[in-house]
């Protein structure tokens, strides 16, 4: 029987890039390299591609694993309390959705060590969060994958993102704790990771750039710089000293002189087997983690082992659960029989007493439900009292404060079912347009703060031009409702009304 070949493939816009390795006893090595660098915009049209390649080139049964770019996928870096992942996984999805704005998304995460950022004289490992790197992407963009390669028979090892393939590529690489940066530069863009103390703590996803152009050096060493001060800025004055560097060929030299040269780093090749970025990459999908779970958006079916060891679980918890009932009820059966025998001959007792005493109780009952009545009445006319006191304290108070240039006309007050509802109509009056509507303003302000008034609403108003003299006679006073007039010097009058809500015997 013939074993399956091993693949790792890279997925983006721009095109398709196949390895096929080995694995061996002292790690892999990489057997060929293929590539489609045909451009496609869905996720459809490029797997499309990949499973050509793989057709020209497979014979029999494969394996592989895949390494998403683009399509929506995404990666992230947080510090969590200690907890189990079922306690984890709901907070994981929040901030995804939070920080990325997909509502639909295939999330993976993978816990870490613990991460104590305080002084050492206040840290305390029972209390220091954990590490945890997260990926996802779209669920539209999973499910692709998945139909696309289970239609072609494909054993589909793990569906990772960049950042995550930079991870174990680290990892690959010894893990220094020395702070390192890892730099790949992809048809795509730059991709920028920093790893410190061990632990990838920062990735930075490529410039937009031109469909069809690659990055320049320029924009590679401006990412690098930003990254560089954004490190140091939220990591305490870190600086890297090291950087791995996956590139082109010819690209190569010239960005590691001037990586040499700008930064003072020590630049070393990512993987020099390989011959172009993107299949550096395309292994970080086969590599396993040294340390934690890999990170994998691919749905697997439950294994054969899995469904055993499920089985057992549910078998022996059913055991286990009939065995402690059977013996509960027991137990309970017996109590329940002493108990009947001994309480049988109390209530044989009691009813006696109870007929002896129905007499002398009855009489007590007639009294105590007029006591209850009468209190009861005594309450509810105290509250109306109270509450109408109130009220009447209210609208006092709003007589009492208005402004000198305002009449009030009427109020009229209604008994509503959660307290008193009102409307008070009147006149506000100025020497001009903008004068009086100040007065009303003024007015409402102050009815909306006066004590017992929930709330209030300037229902209506109109305006009166007010003349004097013949002016008054020839002309009478004209209304024009929700309308000012032009701002004249001229005595204006407005007519007002505004309902109130007022609170049933709280203090507000």
């Amino acid at each position: 029987m013939r074993t399956k070949r091993e693949f790792a493939a890279f997925v983006a816009p721009d095109g398709v890039w196949l390895v096929e390795y080995n694995c061996e006893r002292d790690g892999y090595r990489i057997v060929a390299e293929w590539s489609d660098h045909s451009a496609a915009a869905s996720i459809d049209a490029t797997l499309d591609h990949l499973l050509t390649v793989i057709a020209h080139h497979s014979a029999g049964r494969a394996r592989i694993s895949i390494v998403l770019d683009q399509f929506g996928a995404f990666h992230h870096v947080m510090t969590l309390p200690e907890a189990p992942d079922e306690v984890l996984r709901p907070i994981v999805q929040r901030e995804v959705q939070r920080v990325f704005g997909t509502p639909d998304a295939v999330v993976s995460f993978a816990t870490g060590g613990q991460v104590e950022r305080r002084e050492p004289s206040r840290a305390d490992g029972r209390t220091a969060p954990r590490h945890v790197v997260v990926a996802g992407a779209p669920r539209g963009t999973v499910d692709a994958i998945g139909a696309k390669l289970r239609e072609k028979a494909l054993d589909v090892r793990r569906v990772t993102v960049v950042a995550d393939a930079m991870r174990k590529l680290y990892e690959a690489a010894g893990g220094p704790a020395e702070p390192t940066a890892m730099l790949i530069c992809l048809g795509g863009g730059p991709h920028l990771a920093y790893f410190l103390d061990g632990r990838l703590e920062v990735s930075i996803d490529p410039p937009i750039v031109l469909q069809g152009e690659r990055a320049s050096v320029t924009m590679i060493m401006d990412q690098v710089e930003r990254g560089n001060v954004y490190v140091r800025q939220q990591f305490r004055g870190a600086a890297v000293s090291r950087m791995l560097v996956a590139a082109r060929a010819e690209e190569f030299s010239a960005l590691s002189k001037a990586l040499e040269d700008e930064f003072g780093v020590h630049v070393e090749p990512l993987l020099p087997g390989a011959n172009s970025p993107e299949a550096v990459v395309a292994m970080g999908a086969a590599l396993e983690p040294s340390g934690g779970a890999a990170l994998d958006l691919f749905p697997h079916p439950p294994t054969f082992a899995d469904r055993a060891r499920m089985l057992a679980r549910s078998s022996s918890g059913l055991a286990a659960a009939t065995g402690a009932v059977a013996i509960l009820v027991g137990i309970w059966t017996v109590t329940q029989f002493a108990q009947l025998v001994s309480v049988r001959g109390d209530v044989a007792r009691r009813e006696a007493d109870l007929r002896a005493s129905t007499s002398q109780v009855q009489s007590l009952r007639d009294v105590a439900e007029r006591r209850a009545d009468f209190v009861g009445e005594v309450s509810f006319i105290r509250a109306s009292t109270d509450e109408r006191a109130s009220l009447a304290s209210s609208l006092a108070a709003i007589g009492n404060a208005l402004p000198a240039a305002a009449r009030l006309d009427s109020l009229r007050v209604t008994r509503a079912a959660d307290g008193w509802t009102g409307a008070m109509t009147g006149v506000v009056v100025g020497a001009t347009t903008g004068e009086a509507v100040r007065s009303l303003d003024a007015l409402f302000q102050l009815v909306r703060a006066q004590r017992g008034v929930m709330s209030a609403t300037l229902d209506e108003f109109s305006y009166t031009a007010q003349h004097s003299g013949a002016d008054a006679k020839s002309n009478p006073p004209l209304a024009v409702r929700d309308s000012a007039p032009a701002d004249r010097d001229e005595p204006l009058a407005i007519h007002y009304r505004i309902s109130l809500t007022l609170g049933s015997g709280r203090v507000h």
